[in-house]
């Protein structure tokens, strides 16, 4: 976190994160109080995981990368590019 994305938030937005996260975090999901609360954040994560798993099948992240380290963003990138393709076309993160 070298240059501190999470100070950017404006006063008022929240963002959602993770255990490991939240100790970075200055405005978060209001505490998680409800039980809808609580269920809305658990939809979010697992939204964000789905999408997590469709990039990560293009193994852009875990395998070697064997080519210059410029190109390297730009193969991530057509990865999340398709992926948003694919969200758009027919096949959402959940029903």
């Amino acid at each position: 976190f070298k240059n501190n994305t999470f100070a950017q938030l404006k006063p008022g937005e929240i963002c959602e994160g993770d255990a490991m996260y939240r100790k970075f975090l200055r405005d978060t999901f209001p505490g998680d109080n409800t039980e809808e609360d609580k269920k809305l954040s658990n939809r979010w994560r697992a939204r964000h995981e789905t999408a997590n798993a469709r990039i990560k099948r293009f193994k852009v992240i875990s395998c070697k990368f064997r080519h210059d380290i410029v190109k390297h963003s730009d193969a991530f990138r057509a990865c999340a590019v398709i992926t948003q393709l694919e969200i758009e076309n027919g096949k959402p993160l959940f029903d």
